[in-house]
C-alpha cells in the first residue's frame, strides 16, 4: 500500500510539472490578449509531491534527503518552466 501511493505521489509531481511547463509554452506563443496564469508555483507543486512520494516508500530515507529533494526539484523545476518561453522570437 505504501509503495503504490508513492508511486501516485511521483506521477502527480510528473503531472504538475508538464502541466506548468505547457500552460507555459501555450501563454508565451498566443497572439491577442490572452489571460496569463501563473505558472512556477506548478513547480512547487510537483516538489511536494516528491517529497511525499519520499515519505510513502516502504525504504528508510534520511531527513535531509527529502530537504533536498524539495529544493533541488523545486529550482529544477522552476527553471524548466521558465525556459519554456526562451526561443521566442518577438516581431516588429
Amino acid at each position: 500500500m505504501r509503495t503504490g501511493i508513492a508511486i501516485v505521489s511521483f506521477v502527480l509531481s510528473i503531472i504538475a510539472f508538464l502541466y506548468g511547463v505547457v500552460t507555459e509554452h501555450r501563454q508565451s506563443r498566443a497572439k491577442g490578449p490572452v489571460a496569463i496564469v501563473p505558472t512556477l508555483p506548478w513547480a512547487v507543486a510537483g516538489a511536494v509531491f516528491i517529497v511525499l512520494g519520499l515519505f510513502w516508500l516502504p525504504t528508510k530515507i534520511p531527513w535531509w534527503v527529502c530537504i533536498l529533494a524539495f529544493f533541488g526539484s523545486a529550482v529544477t523545476f522552476g527553471y524548466i518552466i521558465s525556459s519554456a518561453t526562451q526561443g521566442r522570437k518577438t516581431r516588429k
